[in-house]
């Protein structure tokens, strides 16, 4: 969570511009970048409404399955996210649930938000690019003391990013971003996420 009536006062296209300096795989540079940059929380809720209205409404988001291997990560994330250590919410409490479901359409009340998108003509390999320079970003925003997430639910609703932002109908949408000051007074963003150990996802192979 962000404290919201406070901007960044930085110049986000300096950044930006700075990031495409990441080691990119063939000079690609496959990433597209679309800022979405309010000054008041009235305009960005009036923005992002229509997202709003679909998740209450009940219709389901564009996401892709998760393989049953890795399903028990989104699990212990669930867990732990709406557990005592995030919101705090029961499972039976419905209204308090979809309340905090909706807080990844306000970009978590964060001033800036972003939406990272990619060439649909450009292959899977290329999506590694994408995330080097997402990488970066983040990197660049923290040593100038501003809190970053990564935030893909909002991507769910693709037809919605096309009508409010214009995206063109060639460009894939891959995650949201969100950019601005920690609210360190909440509890939620002292939550840390578990990691497997590193032995679980590197093969080392020795003569």
């Amino acid at each position: 969570m962000f404290r919201p009536k406070i901007r960044p006062k930085l110049r986000h296209e300096a950044h930006l511009r700075q990031a495409l300096n990441a080691s990119l795989l063939a000079n690609s540079s496959p990433a597209r970048d679309h800022k979405r940059s309010t000054a008041t929380g009235a305009t960005r809720t009036q923005q992002l409404k229509p997202s709003a209205m679909e998740v209450e409404s009940g219709e389901q988001p564009v996401t892709q399955a998760i393989p049953e291997p890795y399903k028990k990560y989104r699990s212990e994330m669930g867990h732990l996210l709406y557990g005592p250590e995030g919101y705090n919410v029961g499972r039976e409490d419905k209204e308090a649930m979809r309340a905090a479901q909706l807080r990844n359409y306000s970009f978590f009340e964060a001033p800036l938000g972003a939406i990272i998108s990619m060439d649909k003509s450009l292959a899977q390999v290329d999506a590694l690019s994408i995330g080097m320079y997402l990488q970066t970003v983040c990197l660049l925003l923290a040593e100038r003391g501003l809190g970053t997430c990564v935030a893909v639910s909002v991507v769910g609703y693709p037809h919605v990013l096309r009508k409010e932002l214009g995206l063109a109908d060639h460009m894939v949408p891959l995650t949201g971003l969100a950019v601005g000051y920690e609210d360190e007074e909440k509890m939620l963003n002292k939550m840390r996420v578990k990691r497997d150990a590193h032995k679980e996802c590197v093969t080392f192979v020795e003569d």
